[in-house]
């Protein structure tokens, strides 16, 4: 499950997988290859999408962080938001 673009994502990794590995590379010191297969989610989603697993709600919000796909999530029950990558213990963010 995820945001409609994580599939457009995957796609454009897998076009540019030569030039992400020889900047990981450079940057990050080491010899690796890009990944060339990824599991595309099953189900997408636009805007937001509620699941209910196990009795409680998980409402999953899309918006721009440091990719076009990302999601938060809202657990109203638990009154709990899981932000993933918004928000990070440096600043600036210049990534």
């Amino acid at each position: 499950m995820g945001h409609e673009n994580v599939g457009r994502r995957f796609d454009r990794y897998k076009l540019t997988a030569g030039y992400n590995a020889h900047i990981n590379n450079k940057q990050f010191g080491g010899s690796s290859d890009w990944p060339l297969h990824y599991r595309y989610p099953n189900t997408t989603y636009t805007d937001t999408l509620t699941l209910t697993i196990g009795g409680v709600a998980f409402e999953l919000h899309h918006a721009r962080g440091e990719t076009d796909d990302a999601t938060w999530v809202w657990i109203p029950e638990a009154r709990a938001v899981c932000t993933g990558d918004f928000f990070i213990w440096a600043s600036p963010n210049c990534g």
